[in-house]
C-alpha cells in the first residue's frame, strides 16, 4: 500500500473516532469532564458538574437518622476540606440502580479505593433525607431531587503520597415525573475530594486595625482563629491573630475587651450557643495565661448564629459568619 494511502486511512479511522466520541458525550453539561481517577459508566451522560478547588465536605460513615424534628444526622461521619469535583451522571434507560452501582464498585476496587461504609435504601441507610439535603450538588441537581426506595450508597478512600483521596457515591433511581424523560431513570452522583492543604489567602489582621476598628465601631471581627469542626481547641494556625490580640491589650493598657464567639447556623441553637460560648472562653483563657493579660479586663461570651453578617445557606456566607469578635466595655 502507497504511504500515502496509509496516512489518509488513518486520518479516515481517527475523524471516525473522534466523531463517535463527540456523539456519545454530545449530551455532557458544558464545561463538563469526568473524573481523571474515575471512569463513567458506559452510555452516561453528564447532567450536573462542579468543581472547586476548596471546599467542605461530609462523608457518610454510619447510618443517618432524625435527630429532632427535620435535624438529619448520621451515626458516623467525616468532614474533609480539599478540592471538590462533583458530578452527576445519567446512566441509559434500560440500566438499573445496582447494575450501574455494582460497575461504579469495581471501578474503585480496580483503583485500589478502600470501602468505608456501604448501605441500601431506608432500611440501611436510614432517612433518605440526609442523603437527598447533605449529597445534593450545590444546586446542580436541578430537578433530580427525589429518591425513592431504590438508592445504594459508597464511600470509599485512597491513600496517596500526594493526598488522600475520597469517594462519595449516590445510585438512585430518579421516582419523580417533574422531568419526564428522566422518570425511572438511574442517577450515579459522584463526588471526589482530594485532600490538600488550603492555600493561604488571608490578609492577616494587625493590631493598629483592631484598634481601628473597635474605635470606630466599638467591636473588630476576627475570622483567622481556627477551630476544628464541632471542637473548642484553638488551632496552631491561630498564633499570629492571638499574638496581634495580644500586642493591641498590650499597646492599650486601659481597654478592656468581651470575647464573643459565633457559630453558622448548623446543627441546633442551644448547641451552638454552648459552642460558641467554649471557643470565646479558649480564646480569653489562651490571651490571659500566654500573654498575661490581666484576667479584668477579658470577658467571654457566646451567641451562636444569632448575628450573622451574611447568609447561611451558602458555604461563603458561614465562612463569613464562624468568627470571634472583640467587644470594647
Amino acid at each position: 500500500m502507497h504511504p500515502l494511502s496509509r496516512v489518509i486511512i488513518g486520518l479516515t479511522l481517527a475523524i471516525s473516532f473522534f466523531a463517535h466520541a463527540q456523539s456519545v458525550f454530545a449530551a455532557d453539561r458544558s464545561g463538563s469532564s469526568d473524573h481523571p481517577l474515575i471512569p463513567r459508566f458506559a452510555g452516561s451522560e453528564i447532567i450536573g458538574y462542579k468543581a472547586v478547588n476548596y471546599d467542605e465536605f461530609t462523608l457518610a460513615l454510619g447510618k443517618a437518622y432524625e435527630k429532632t424534628m427535620s435535624n438529619y444526622v448520621l451515626e458516623k461521619d467525616l468532614t474533609l476540606e480539599g478540592k471538590i469535583t462533583r458530578i452527576l451522571y445519567l446512566a441509559p434507560a434500560e440500566k438499573s440502580s445496582l447494575q450501574v452501582f455494582r460497575n461504579y464498585e469495581k471501578a474503585f476496587d480496580a483503583a485500589e479505593f478502600e470501602p468505608m461504609f456501604s448501605c441500601k435504601g431506608n432500611s440501611e441507610c436510614g432517612w433518605r433525607a440526609w442523603f437527598t439535603g447533605a449529597q445534593t450538588l450545590g444546586g446542580l441537581r436541578d430537578y433530580a431531587l427525589i429518591l425513592g426506595g431504590d438508592f445504594r450508597y459508597l464511600s470509599s478512600h485512597l491513600p496517596r503520597k500526594e493526598g488522600d483521596v475520597y469517594i462519595s457515591l449516590l445510585v438512585y433511581k430518579y421516582d419523580s415525573n417533574a422531568v419526564s424523560q428522566w422518570q425511572g431513570r438511574t442517577m450515579a452522583e459522584l463526588n471526589v475530594i482530594e485532600i490538600e492543604p488550603m492555600e493561604e489567602e488571608m490578609v492577616q489582621i494587625k493590631a493598629e486595625d483592631l484598634a481601628k476598628s473597635i474605635a470606630a465601631e466599638g467591636h473588630a471581627a476576627v475570622r483567622q482563629i481556627y477551630f476544628d469542626s464541632g471542637e473548642t481547641v484553638i488551632k496552631p494556625e491561630s498564633k499570629p491573630a492571638l499574638d496581634e490580640i495580644a500586642k493591641l491589650m498590650n499597646d492599650s493598657p486601659t481597654l478592656k475587651v468581651i470575647f464573643v464567639g459565633h457559630t453558622d447556623s448548623q446543627g441546633e441553637l442551644q448547641y451552638n450557643m454552648a459552642l460558641s460560648q467554649k471557643r470565646a472562653t479558649a480564646v480569653r483563657d489562651r490571651i490571659r495565661d500566654e500573654y498575661g493579660i490581666d484576667n479584668e479586663r477579658l470577658g467571654a461570651a457566646g451567641i451562636g448564629f444569632l448575628a450573622p453578617v451574611a447568609s447561611n445557606k451558602s458555604e461563603e456566607g458561614r465562612a463569613e459568619n464562624r468568627r470571634v469578635e472583640l467587644i470594647e466595655w
